[in-house]
């Protein structure tokens, strides 16, 4: 529900949200019924995703600006908005 705030609010102004699972596509299509995204989903089938940027626990969460940089990350509910202000400006 968090990302699907922001998704809404920041959509407008160029923010694209992108949620990466290790699930599959199944379990993905189920959940979705059940708690509704409005923004992207990718399967990390592999977990190559999660092994090349670090990530090592979940949710974990990170803005990239356009010139594709990690400008932030951490857990998705510590994200606060004046981090998305400040990158879509």
């Amino acid at each position: 529900p968090h990302l699907n705030e922001i998704h809404k609010k920041y959509k407008e102004r160029g923010l694209v949200i992108i949620g990466v699972t290790k699930e599959p596509n199944q379990t993905v299509r189920q959940f979705t019924r059940e708690v509704p995204i409005d923004y992207h989903a990718a399967t990390d089938k592999n977990g190559k995703f999660s092994e090349n940027f670090g990530i090592k626990g979940i949710p974990h969460a990170m803005l990239v600006d356009k010139a594709g940089k990690i400008v932030w990350e951490g857990h998705p509910m510590s994200l606060k908005e004046e981090e998305i202000a400040k990158l879509l400006e």
